[in-house]
């Protein structure tokens, strides 16, 4: 596998196409802030990383979809990935992938999201070789087994600049401490020291022994368990009777503990359809409804009672009144009903008319009558407060029922709930002792023991195919295998500190080691001078490539170097400070990608005149040649 193009699309009309040869070195030199540094990135955001580490600036402000044309040799597919600033988005999951025939790509509106990041992951493993479902067994027993994916064989493809000249890590996103693990673990496989056969029978292993730790746990248990039975069994059926489940007579009349807690397993729950609460909600709301409309009732009688005994009180008030005047005119009665002149009493002529007796009769006649209506309507008004008061009472007694009625429902729901709960710690019992009576039945058919045996004969069997010996001696001989390679004529073709020790590759610890003449183990981040931290970078990265090759081992056949000469230039344009020695890094990069059959993407800073170097050049990103065409942007921002 190796990278065909890399692609960027603005939009239907803006497109930027970088070819690179297969095999071999391709060289983008370029000055600085021309895009060279984002190249590593954006092939691994194609690849289906997790994020998008291109830097912010013109790229991901004018970018819209990100490509790499990928070659298998047999066939090339097209990657593209949106860039997640078009959805304001630190990443985006979905991606496009097809087959291309040749040098025609699709058009921007013929791009669209039709997979995604693990779809893709697992389409790249298969076509590298990777196996599905390869998995590595931790050999301490404390981890899940690992997966062994595309994205581990992809770490041994990526040198950015801040990386070839580290010296304390060497693969690429090994910063963080779970995926440095990761890269540990996954090396056995891509080694090849861990054939798939064995990887399967480790998991069966794996597995068989998880049950048999499961199992001589249950046998534990049960040992115990079966020590302290007669207590047990009397504890459980002490909770038996505090549910009532079993009565106290039987367990005054049985020894037979085992058997009385055999028979309170056979126990069914009391239905709670019994109970008919299934309309319980509409009907406490039917009866909260006709409670209220008594209480309306209630309150208009009432009312009107209140109503009506003070319109009897002003009644009374008013035949008082009547009472007064009817006895004041009752004396008219004993006078003749004539007029009079003169004064009845004393004779003397009178100057004014005397009224006429008739008309005091009149107004007596009146008053009387007025007195008996009043009397007659006092006995109407109390007849109709009786009444209202016959109907308060009957509306009163309505309510009462009501009231009862919701007390009874709620009685009823109580009741359900207590039933329910006493189900449910009846049930947590009855689990209980069915658990108990299981294990010991287990106990009496010698099952655990069996179980156990057959486990142990099926492990010991397995692990006569395969011995972990056996794993570390394949690591061991691989291992010497890719140091060689780096101890023959390689590390003196590099600007080495201590040409004549011996280099050590430790893929446990993922680091590089030195040995000197007098044996002394020396780590790369105890080494000085940054050309020893380039010069082992370059060492390691293709000595593991030319393995992998050479062993058709499951890794991607390219490899990606941004600014190796950075250790021999202290700026941009400044002199080289050993060129003789930026020469030969350059030779041996192009020599050993040509010898190994791998692809190198090499962007540099430097352009060495040489005709070996000019030969490997495909482009270069000055005098306003970028990355990123300026008409694409308004020569706003920088590129990064």
């Amino acid at each position: 596998m190796q990278i065909a193009k890399l692609v960027l699309y603005k939009d239907s009309r803006h497109v930027r196409e970088v070819p690179f040869r297969r095999r071999g070195v391709n060289i983008i030199v370029g000055d600085s802030k021309t895009g060279k540094s984002a190249l590593i990135a954006i092939v691994d955001y194609c690849l289906a990383s997790d994020e998008c580490d291109v830097a912010a600036g013109v790229i991901r402000e004018n970018v819209y979809w990100f490509a790499i044309v990928v070659d298998f040799g047999n066939d090339k597919y097209m990657l593209a990935r949106m860039n997640p600033d078009c959805r304001n988005v630190s990443t985006i999951s979905e991606m496009y992938l097809t087959k291309v025939d040749g040098n025609s790509l699709p058009s921007f509106d013929d791009i669209y999201a039709n997979t995604n990041v693990d779809t893709v992951r697992q389409f790249l493993a298969a076509k590298i070789g990777l196996p599905e479902n390869a998995q590595i067994v931790d050999d301490g027993g404390t981890r899940k087994p690992l997966p062994v994916t595309f994205m581990h064989s992809r770490q041994f493809c990526y040198q950015p600049q801040s990386l070839i000249a580290d010296k304390d890590l060497i693969f690429y996103h090994t910063y963080k401490t779970f995926a440095l693990q990761a890269l540990k673990d996954a090396i056995p496989y891509l080694f090849g020291a861990v054939r798939e056969d064995v990887l399967l029978i480790e998991r069966q292993i794996k597995e068989l022994q998880k049950e048999h730790r499961r199992l001589k746990a249950a046998k534990n248990e049960q040992e115990e368990m079966l020590r302290g039975q007669n207590s047990l069994s009397e504890s459980l059926l002490e909770e038996a009777k505090a549910v009532g489940l079993v009565q106290l007579s039987r367990l005054n009349t049985t020894s037979n503990l085992i058997e009385l807690l055999q028979e309170v397993v056979n126990w069914e729950p009391t239905p709670i359809n019994a109970q008919n609460i299934t309309n319980v909600d509409s009907e406490l709301q039917q009866l909260v409804s006709t409670r209220l409309q008594y209480m309306d009732q209630l309150g208009d009688v009432q009312e009107k009672i209140s109503m009506a005994k003070r319109y009897g009180d002003e009644g009374k008030l008013y035949s008082t009144e009547l009472k007064e005047q009817h006895i004041r005119l009752k004396s008219i009665e004993l006078l003749p009903n004539e007029v009079h002149r003169n004064c009845p009493l004393c004779h003397q002529a009178l100057t004014d008319e005397v009224p006429k007796v008739r008309e005091i009769y009149s107004s007596f006649e009146k008053i009387s009558a007025a007195l008996e209506e009043s009397q007659q309507q006092t006995l109407r008004n109390q007849k109709y407060i009786a009444n209202l008061i016959a109907e308060e009472s009957a509306i009163k007694s309505k309510i009462a029922e009501v009231e009862s009625s919701i007390h009874a429902l709620y009685q009823r729901i109580d009741d359900a709930r207590k039933l329910r709960d006493l189900n449910v710690q009846r049930g947590k019992v009855i689990g209980r002792i069915s658990l108990f009576l299981e294990k010991l039945q287990l106990n009496d058919n010698n099952l655990l023991d069996s179980r156990i045996r057959d486990l142990e004969e099926q492990i010991e069997s397995l692990q006569a195919k395969i011995s972990k010996s056996t794993k570390e001696e394949l690591m061991t001989s691989k291992t010497a295998v890719i140091n060689s390679f780096m101890n023959l004529d390689w590390k003196h073709s590099l600007d080495l500190e201590d040409e004549e020790a011996i280099i050590s590759f430790d893929p446990k610890r993922l680091q590089i080691y030195s040995i000197s003449h007098d044996e002394r183990y020396v780590p790369l981040n105890q080494m000085g001078s940054g050309a020893n931290w380039v010069g082992y970078h370059l060492l390691i990265h293709f000595a593991l490539h030319k393995f992998f090759v050479k062993n058709n081992r499951p890794v991607p056949q390219f490899l990606m170097l941004d600014q190796p000469s950075q250790i021999y230039f202290p700026s941009e344009g400044g002199a080289c400070k050993d060129i003789e020695a930026a020469k030969r890094m350059f030779h041996f990069i192009i020599e050993k990608a040509n010898e190994i059959g791998i692809q190198v993407i090499l962007t540099e800073h430097a352009d060495l005149p040489e005709a070996e170097f000019q030969n490997n050049v495909i482009e270069r990103w000055n005098n306003g040649d970028k990355l990123i065409p300026e008409e694409w942007y308004n020569h706003e921002g920088s590129m990064e």
